[in-house]
């Protein structure tokens, strides 16, 4: 139990941190650059982390379907 609550403690400081970070630098290069260019950066990367969680979902659901629950 002990180490379920510490890995998990760990992971929401780790998705903490990553956001912050990422907030960061977001607001920096919007400073530096223009809209468009950082969008033209980023392009598709709506389609990409969309497939990500999808792919995820779909082992696990596999993964409890051969598990039998």
């Amino acid at each position: 139990m002990r180490y379920c609550t510490i890995l998990s403690v760990l992971n929401h400081s780790y998705w903490v941190v990553g956001v912050t970070v990422g907030a960061a630098a977001v607001c920096l290069l919007g400073c530096a650059l223009s809209p468009e260019t950082i969008r033209a950066h980023v392009n598709g990367m709506e389609y990409a982390m969309a497939a990500l969680f999808l792919v995820i979902f779909t082992d696990q659901v596999r993964r409890m379907v051969g598990h039998g629950r």
